[in-house]
């Protein structure tokens, strides 16, 4: 289970926008687009999901508790950990504290039809992007300090 569990953390990494050829998202962005393929194949600029990047950095977290130290992926996932958190709890992902969203994240994509023009109902906050997130946060709170 440990190693198909590294494998899609390594998959899902592996394939995150700074990861890609000619720099075509800005380095550091952890949030990954709402699909990976139509984001390498037709339009590189697509929205990204925060709730797809709360589920995963939860999943790195309970992953990075299973693992000894010694491990030679063991600094890399913390790595990816703090940067996803970092790029979440940023303003472009949290709301205004005047808008009228009544989720934690914005930047959701639930669904996302034949990849047209993002409008708020395909741009939002999402209850299980807000769930995951809280999650990562009280599972990140009891990660040893490196």
């Amino acid at each position: 289970m440990l190693t198909i569990a590294k494998d899609a953390i390594n998959y899902y990494l592996e394939n995150l926008p700074d990861r890609w050829p000619g720099e075509q998202r800005r380095a550091g962005d952890f949030i990954p687009p709402w699909d990976f393929d139509y984001a390498l194949q037709k339009n590189a600029a697509t929205e990204r999901d925060s709730s797809a990047a709360a589920i995963a950095v939860a999943g790195m977290i309970r992953l990075l508790k299973a693992l000894p130290s010694s491990d030679p992926s063991y600094g890399s996932y913390r790595e990816a950990i703090d940067n996803t958190l970092l790029n979440l709890t940023s303003f472009q992902y949290f709301p205004d504290e005047t808008a009228p969203e009544m989720s934690l994240l914005r930047h959701g994509c639930y669904h996302h039809p034949a990849a047209i023009q993002p409008t708020q109902i395909y741009d939002t906050g999402l209850i299980w992007g807000d769930f995951f997130f809280i999650n990562a946060l009280a599972e990140y709170q009891d990660l040893p300090d490196t």
